[in-house]
Order: structure tokens, then C-alpha cells, then sequence
């Protein structure tokens, strides 16, 4: 998969971040803005539980495309019910891994358009040393641009995050157990 140039930066920042800390993993507060300047307008900070993920911090851009403030609530309401085991899936593989992953997707928003992301997962721990916690940037994918949807205004955004994925190994190797059967069914799919 082609990534953006923001994604592979993003990536770079996280190793030499992670090649300071004794756990070889950042902490969520590692990432300044000053770091990522340009970056921080597609930038979302979660906390990964069994049954969805709590957004923390969402940048001006993913605020935008959602039409509104999303920190604080469940990044679950805006993906179809059938995919949540995938989505929590691959959630679960990047923070307890570790590794990383970049998912090209389809998401549809209610002011009545439709963008292809390219989305980077990257797993962060908490400043207590504490594991679950996930940042992701949202930019549209290479050569994708926005194009209308079908729903009409007001009708719910959704995600669609069965698009095609590559695995990003960050030293301790590419997930095969636990929900890798779930994204490997799902990539089959597509």
C-alpha cells in the first residue's frame, strides 16, 4: 500500500520517541504539538476498552469532518454495529502487540460527502506506564479526494473500516493470534 508522507512521519516520530522510553513504547503525552505542527489537525488521542474507545483529543480537521466536538465520546457510534469486533480487533492487535497499522477507508458525514482516509493506528501508553491507549492520524488517502455521498444532510456519519491495510511491525513482530482471524476474514472480503 502507497502511504502519505504524513503517515510515514508520523511513524518516524513514534520510533525515535519510542527509542527514548524504557518501555519501547511513547507515552501519549510524548507527542508535543511542536513535534507534529502540520500533523496535529488530523491527529486523535484514544483509550481502547473491550467494548469501544473513548476519544480523548481530536485535532481541528477530524473536528471538522465530524461536524463537531468528538472528544469524550465513543469512536464505536460511528461504525456500522457489524464491524466492532473487527475495528476492536485491530485495536486490541496495535496496543497490546505492539504494532502499528494503516487502513485505507471509506467515511461518509453527514453534511453530505464522502472521503477516502488513510488512517495510521500507533499504540501509546498512558504517563502511568499503562497500556490501551491508541493515536491515530486521519488523512485522505494518495490520490483520493472527496466526492459526494448519497445520504442526505443530517443523516448519521459512518466509518467503513474494511478497506485495504498493511500491518506496520515496530519490533515485536505482525499480529497472528486473537483478532487477526477477524481481519483476515474481513480482508478477504473486500
Amino acid at each position: 500500500m502507497m502511504r502519505t508522507e504524513k503517515s510515514l512521519r508520523l511513524e518516524k516520530i513514534w520510533r525515535e520517541l519510542a527509542a527514548e522510553s524504557s518501555k519501547g513504547v511513547p507515552l501519549r503525552t510524548d507527542f508535543k504539538a511542536h513535534h507534529i505542527p502540520d500533523l496535529l489537525p488530523d491527529f486523535t488521542v484514544g483509550k481502547v476498552t473491550d467494548t469501544g474507545v473513548n476519544v480523548i483529543m481530536a485535532g481541528s480537521n477530524v473536528i471538522g469532518r465530524f461536524s463537531g466536538e468528538i472528544a469524550g465520546q465513543d469512536y464505536m457510534q460511528f461504525i456500522q454495529e457489524h464491524q466492532w469486533p473487527f475495528m476492536l480487533a485491530i485495536l486490541h492487535q496495535v496496543c497490546e502487540c505492539p504494532a502499528g497499522i494503516c487502513i485505507q477507508m471509506e467515511s461518509e458525514y453527514e453534511r453530505g460527502y464522502m472521503l477516502r482516509l488513510e488512517v495510521t493506528l500507533l499504540p501509546v501508553f498512558d504517563a502511568d506506564g499503562s497500556s490501551g491507549f491508541a493515536i491515530a492520524l486521519s488523512v485522505p488517502a494518495p490520490d483520493k479526494g472527496v466526492s459526494l455521498a448519497t445520504p442526505f444532510l443530517g443523516e448519521p456519519k459512518v466509518a467503513d473500516w474494511q478497506g485495504p491495510m498493511d500491518w506496520i511491525d515496530l519490533g515485536a513482530g505482525i499480529p497472528d493470534v486473537g483478532g487477526a482471524s477477524v481481519i483476515a476474514q474481513s480482508a478477504a472480503s473486500n
